[in-house]
């Protein structure tokens, strides 16, 4: 068991606990029940007191306490409560390469991120900034070269407000004085700030990206009929949208992956019958070569017999060397088994 479950099994873990002492539920998770008990706690599992049990113990049914919406700490170790997927690699190849936006999201996901384009509240009160942001703002205050810390003000206010709607939907957000980051998706995104002449800007840049893929970027800016307030919700919408496609990309990596890996396992299963048959094939063209030349030794023995046959009984060498043409090639044909083959094999 992990320290991550997902809300599926936070709920079925909480009904186990509620029905059965946690000694006995422990066991079946492979855990102490003092680990689960303290697990119960990150994951905000309320768990029974014995008052509970002793009722329960008496026939009695008392009231279960609920169990609450995942918030706080939990969402950093429960995943599934809002934001849950399809199962892309049960998906066919062609599908990896869809571009429907939101399309690796359930339809309920992509109901409650649609909903955000319709614009989120960006808070105006200082007291929703970080303690470094009100200190960052305390400095451009007294910085004379600045003139006006409203940009700053709204900046901040602005990431502050990405980063609640973020988080509400399984992200992660650091937001900085200088830059933000966020874990959509499982993609890291790093955010930098534009301020030139009161209006401001945000550029997103996805940073885990691989040699033969470009990262991912978008931006959004202050416009003339729409300041970046109102364009808060489309960042969000545009987040999940991106992110969603670096999963397919990854996807289709792992699928490169495993197709590469099995062709690389299918060729190391050939190779030994490939030189085999390679070897084959070469002793093959090696004895057509030697059938070829014995058969030309052969043409060229009847020739020489029919020169000088009328001389082997003046010139014994002649007929010597006729002989010796003849059992050459035998030598040299590979149909033929003769003293050269024993003498290759080592036999006397």
């Amino acid at each position: 068991m992990e320290d991550k479950i997902s809300a599926e099994e936070r709920e079925k873990l909480y009904e186990e606990i509620w029905a059965e002492p946690m000694s006995k539920v422990a066991p079946r998770y492979g855990v102490s029940d003092v680990w689960l008990r303290k697990r119960c706690t990150l994951w905000d599992i309320p768990v029974p007191s014995r008052e509970y049990r002793g009722k329960v113990a008496h026939g009695q049914k008392p009231r279960k306490t609920p169990l609450p919406e995942v918030s706080g700490q939990a969402r950093r170790y429960v995943y599934g409560y809002s934001v849950t997927y399809i199962n892309i690699e049960t998906l066919p190849d062609a599908a990896l390469y869809y571009e429907e936006p939101l399309f690796v999201f359930s339809d309920m996901t992509k109901t409650r991120i649609n909903e955000l384009r319709k614009g989120i509240d960006v808070p105006t009160s200082l007291k929703f900034l970080t303690e470094k942001q009100r200190e960052k703002l305390k400095e451009l205050e007294k910085d004379k070269n600045c003139k006006s810390t409203v940009p700053y003000r709204r900046l901040f206010s602005i990431m502050q407000a990405i980063c609640e709607y973020v988080e509400n939907l399984e992200g992660l957000g650091f937001v900085g004085t200088e830059d933000s980051q966020f874990l959509v998706a499982k993609s890291h995104w790093e955010v930098k700030y534009q301020i030139i002449n009161n209006s401001i800007g945000v550029t997103f840049t996805e940073t885990f990206c691989w040699a033969d893929r470009k990262e991912k970027e978008f931006s959004f800016t202050d416009t003339k009929d729409q300041p970046l307030e109102e364009q808060t919700g489309e960042i969000v919408y545009r987040l999940f949208v991106e992110s969603g496609r670096v999963l397919l990309l990854e996807e289709q990596e792992r699928r490169r992956k495993l197709k590469k890996e099995a062709e690389e396992a299918w060729q190391r299963k050939l190779a030994p019958y490939i030189k085999e048959e390679n070897d084959k094939v070469a002793k093959a063209l090696e004895d057509a070569v030697a059938y070829k030349n014995a058969k030309a030794i052969r043409e060229y023995a009847d020739a020489y017999f029919q020169k000088n046959s009328m001389l082997f009984s003046e010139k014994p060498e002649l007929q010597s060397y006729y002989d010796w043409l003849l059992k050459r090639a035998d030598w040299v044909d590979p149909l033929i088994e003769n003293d050269y083959d024993a003498l290759l094999r080592g036999e006397s």
